[in-house]
């Protein structure tokens, strides 16, 4: 009997073990790993693309992470591919890093991409009554803003570019503050609210200046925030290159749309939910979505 019991006993842990290890290694097992950071655009060309390869057949995992780790996940080989690789101002510091390992497949958004410190409308009349508020009005009004900008991530290329403003135009003792894509668009929809004085981090393509009227960019003579940029689809050179990814690797370069189709979804992501936003938007251009496919 005891023998008996210890064989049992030992054949059921060996078939939870195989049962563990097949679960694990399955949950590790991806086609293709999209690697992005929590902001609106990213959010929203990440999920489409996901949702369009899994059509297919392609097991795909989302990576939510910050920039830099982001960066360097991919270059590794941890990741695959990130479909919101700004160019080539606000992630060229990470290509001059990484660029060895990583190619460009596409510019699925080919230019109009913009960053830049944004206030409400009533705000850029305070700083300029003759409608060209700039970054340099921010000092003699500092009051007004209790000396703050509100920025998102650390990690984000748009507050090292919002670092150098705050040198460039000497906006001595100003603080840039850290918190999030949501945590900022947070921020300005409560101030708007009350009518209140802030400046933003923000970018095009963004949900929020279709939700929130009147926005404006502050202007940025110095370049501090860059300039003209484009959206790149940029992937690990390696695996693009195995030639067992060559079909998933064709439609990952194939896949771009314009700033009326990413603005389009955030806002679906808004109103629906990041998932349901993401297929509402691919139900209603098949014909797009079929062109990266090749059908």
């Amino acid at each position: 009997m005891e023998t008996k019991t210890i064989a049992v006993v030992a054949i059921a842990l060996v078939l939870v073990g195989a049962i563990v290890f097949t679960v694990a290694d399955a949950e590790a097992e991806a086609d293709v790993e999209i690697g992005m950071v929590n902001w609106a655009c990213a959010t929203a060309s990440s999920n489409v693309l996901a949702l369009v390869l899994e059509e297919e057949g392609y097991n795909v995992d989302l990576v939510d992470t910050e920039a830099g780790v982001m960066y360097t996940g991919l270059a590794q080989g941890d990741t695959h591919v990130t479909t919101t690789a700004w160019m080539p101002y606000t992630h060229g510091s990470y290509w001059d890093v990484y660029g060895d390992r990583l190619t460009e497949v596409n510019k699925n958004i080919p230019g109009g991409a913009k960053l830049g410190l944004v206030v409400p409308s009533y705000t850029a009349e305070m700083l300029n009554s003759n409608g060209n508020a700039s970054i340099a009005d921010l000092k003699a009004n500092e009051d007004e803003f209790d000396k703050k900008i509100t920025g998102i991530d650390a990690g984000a290329g748009i507050m090292d570019a919002a670092g150098k403003a705050i040198d460039d135009y000497n906006l001595d003792g100003w603080e840039l503050v850290e918190s999030s894509d949501a945590g900022m668009v947070q921020s300005l929809e409560t101030a708007v609210a009350k009518e209140e004085h802030i400046v933003v981090t923000l970018w095009d393509p963004h949900w929020v200046f279709a939700a929130v009227d009147g926005l404006v960019y502050l202007e940025d003579p110095e370049e501090s925030m860059g300039g003209d940029e484009y959206i790149a689809t940029m992937v690990n050179t390696e695996w693009a290159n195995d030639a067992a990814n060559e079909d998933i690797v064709a439609i990952i370069t194939a896949f771009e749309w314009t700033m009326d189709d990413i603005n389009e979804v955030m806002l679906y992501q808004d109103e629906h939910g990041v998932v349901e936003g993401a297929q509402l938007w691919i139900n209603e251009n098949r014909e797009k979505v079929d062109a990266w496919l090749g059908n």
